[in-house]
C-alpha cells in the first residue's frame, strides 16, 4: 500500500467516524423524543439500537 492510499483511508475512516458521530447524535435524539413520548418508561428500550 502506498503513502497516498493510507492517507486515503485514513481521510474516508475520518469521514466515516465523523458521519456515524452525527448519526448516534441524531439517535440519541430521537431515544429521548422517545423517552419523553412515553412518558419516561422504559418501552423507550426497544427503540435502543447500539450497534
Amino acid at each position: 500500500m502506498t503513502e497516498d492510499e493510507k492517507r486515503a483511508r485514513r481521510r474516508t475512516s475520518a469521514h466515516v467516524s465523523a458521519h456515524e458521530l452525527a448519526g448516534a447524535l441524531e439517535a440519541a435524539d430521537c431515544r429521548d423524543a422517545w423517552r419523553r413520548a412515553a412518558g419516561g418508561s422504559g418501552k423507550v428500550l426497544a427503540f435502543r439500537n447500539d450497534g
